[in-house]
């Protein structure tokens, strides 16, 4: 379960992902890390974009549902999907609900797959059902900008707010909207933000704490030399 900000890199990493699979299906060479496991499945299922219709009477919510109705009644063991915004183009709430019902169904049937996501309850949901693990795309909220990096096992904020101001947007429009939305939502919103940049934080110090730990090693072995030099040359002195 992928969340983030919009133009995070959650479609791209999804498709990414299905692109790899169907190479290494294929017998073809992959871009990845040598110890990188894959599965082999019988049947991949994707459902990205909008796919209304016209002609068939489908607007972008029935086109979404006719979708997932085959999933649902096609998926198995053995099969690998990829969601694109699951439950997206109806009412967030009502749309919210079929979408954890369709993901349970799915996770009762074993299929392995990646979904994208913004709803909120898809992510508690992600974060209390196993065989679900929630990932989130890095956003740096401080130069607004998305890193285009996946970290596994926190759900991720959208950053709406923090977007609209990025864009130019009159602050006195987003902060009207931010008090119209529901305190709770906003909080665990917010607490998400907080959490994605602890993290961000965390791993920059460590990565400054191993650059001092490596250096630190480089100059006592540098000393280590040094020492045995003197040592041989005071010797032959004597």
């Amino acid at each position: 379960m992928i969340s983030g900000p919009n133009a995070g890199g959650k479609t791209v990493t999804l498709k990414t992902v299905g692109l790899l699979q169907l190479m290494v299906q294929s017998g073809l060479l992959v871009p990845v890390h040598p110890s990188s496991q894959f599965g082999i499945f019988k049947q991949l299922m994707i459902h990205i974009g909008d796919t209304q219709s016209i002609e068939f009477e489908l607007s972008t919510y029935s086109s979404h549902l006719l979708h997932m109705k085959h999933f649902i009644e096609n998926a198995n063991g053995r099969t690998l999907f990829f969601i694109d915004e699951l439950g997206s183009g109806s009412d967030p709430n009502l749309g919210g609900a079929f979408a954890e019902v369709i993901l349970q169904e799915l996770v009762k049937k074993h299929a392995v797959g990646i979904v994208t996501t913004h709803y909120l309850n898809l992510k508690v949901m992600a974060g209390k059902t196993p065989g679900i693990i929630n990932g989130a795309m890095a956003f740096d909220e401080k130069h607004l900008l998305p890193q285009y990096k996946l970290i596994i096992g926190k759900p991720g904020s959208s950053y709406t707010f923090s977007i609209a101001e990025r864009i130019g947007l009159d602050k006195q429009l987003i902060n009207r909207a931010r008090k119209l939305v529901d305190e709770d939502h906003f909080r665990l919103d917010k607490l998400l933000n907080r959490t994605e940049q602890d993290l961000q934080q965390l791993e920059k110090k460590e990565k400054e704490l191993n650059h001092l730990l490596k250096e630190n090693e480089r100059k006592k072995k540098k000393c280590s030399i040094c020492w045995i030099k003197k040592s041989t040359v005071s010797r032959w002195s004597c």
